[in-house]
């Protein structure tokens, strides 16, 4: 099936998997910016020094951006030199680790370099915050760039990300699914997570600080931002002041909630720490990308549940897989093998993984699929039969613990035949 035709059974958005701790680091960026980081970390690569660069074709950007007219070239030059002081770069993105319970405080450039060349972005990231884009294993929250390129503020993209990280969280560790979410932010340090002022603004900064009146940041940003997220986000957003007993605002108290999607159902969990269906179906879309076109739907949607949606665990398995030097046959057994029991495999050592045993599962014919082949069963072994073979080599498997070069040492298609005609 051609990959377009899989991605039709699917959804058309994209997503991107971001940490939250650089969702909640504080810091400003042009929403330009900000966009082409998110899009960025969806294909990171890692160097020799253990640097990340992220390589984004201007195809690439035109498909997400859904245009295929104007100069994209013009406004990536104007987010790594900009024409006006006034107006920031994305070299300029700093963000801020801070920890005050333990006295610490960290800044970080994102960007290191970033050049745009024959139709090609190409951006570098710090190798400080590694841990925090690549290869995420957990605390981290799945986020629609279909909906952060139609947002036009970066106020309203940072105010989305911190939303949607906040509510999954909650979701997660108390099982709250709603349906609204209270968030409340201490108002000069909500100012500085959403970028309006410095973390730490020397006194021309302070001296030319925007919206220093509370009108005025109501109305430039806070009705700005809820009402982009409103219109092209999957949450619903509400705010209100709160004031000190001089009147005075001294925090901001916002009501979130989830939108229904377009087929009328609720975003929600079905359980706590699960992502909801929309979002595994968008997993499965990113997924789609990573594979090659031998992958069917089925088997993408397989390899996902036994990464448990984790399209960077997939990534990394995937990219393993392309280095085997035996010739896997069941490649799709293979990679959901290697998500489940997380195969690792020393570049230097050159060992290479043999294909792996799947579980032979009941029958519902007179065909088993084994390997994405049918085998035909012998005429006197019915069901019952099969079954408890099954239980019985599963048994027998579970009694020795499997290594990797243990596993290297059998012929697993012969093993295959011989388990079929016994």
């Amino acid at each position: 099936m051609p990959r377009a035709k899989k991605k039709s059974e699917l959804s058309n958005e994209l997503t991107y998997s971001k940490s939250n701790k650089i969702i909640n680091a504080k810091g400003k960026s042009p929403a330009m910016g900000l966009k082409l980081f998110d899009i960025g970390i969806r294909n990171l690569k890692v160097n020799e020094d253990g640097s990340l660069t992220s390589v984004i074709t201007l195809s690439e950007l035109r498909r997400i951006f859904r245009t295929n007219s104007g100069s994209f070239y013009t406004q990536v030059k104007e987010i790594i030199k900009p024409t006006s002081d006034r107006k920031a770069s994305i070299l300029d993105w700093r963000i801020y680790k801070q920890d005050d319970a333990n006295q610490r405080i960290e800044g970080i450039n994102v960007i290191t370099n970033a050049t745009f060349e024959n139709g090609e972005l190409r951006l570098e990231y710090n190798k400080s915050i590694t841990n925090d884009i690549y290869n995420l294993q957990g605390d981290y929250t799945v986020l629609s760039i279909d909906q952060v390129v139609r947002l036009t503020s970066s106020y309203s993209i940072k105010l989305y990300e911190v939303f949607k990280s906040e509510i999954d969280k909650e979701r997660a560790i108390t099982g709250n699914n709603g349906p609204i979410y209270y968030i409340t932010y201490d108002y000069q340090e909500l100012r500085k997570l959403i970028g309006v002022i410095p973390v730490k603004a020397s006194r021309g900064e302070k001296a030319n600080e925007p919206f220093k009146v509370y009108s005025d940041f109501r109305k430039r940003v806070l009705d700005r931002a809820t009402t982009e997220i409103n219109e092209i986000t999957s949450l619903h957003v509400d705010y209100e002041p709160v004031k000190a007993a001089h009147g005075a605002v001294r925090a901001i108290r916002f009501a979130v909630s989830r939108k229904e999607n377009a087929d009328g159902k609720i975003f929600v969990l079905d359980e706590p720490g699960q992502l909801s269906e929309a979002e595994k179906k968008a997993v499965v879309l990113e997924v789609l990308d990573i594979l090659d076109g031998d992958f069917t739907l089925n088997d993408v949607r397989s390899i996902c549940n036994s990464a448990h949606y984790n399209a960077a665990l997939v990534r990394e398995k995937y990219d393993l897989l392309c280095r085997q030097k035996q010739k896997i046959l069941n490649r799709t057994g293979w990679l959901k093998a290697a998500c489940e029991k997380n195969f690792t495999c020393n570049p230097q050592e050159q060992k290479s993984f043999a294909e792996t045993e799947g579980s032979i599962e009941a029958p519902e014919s007179q065909t088993d699929k084994t390997g994405g082949r049918k085998i035909a069963r012998k005429p006197e072994e019915g069901p019952g039969k099969a079954a408890g073979k099954k239980k019985a080599d599963q048994k027998n498997i579970a009694r020795k613990p499997w290594t990797p070069e243990e596993q290297a040492e059998y012929d697993f298609e012969q093993m295959e035949m011989k388990l079929v005609s016994n």
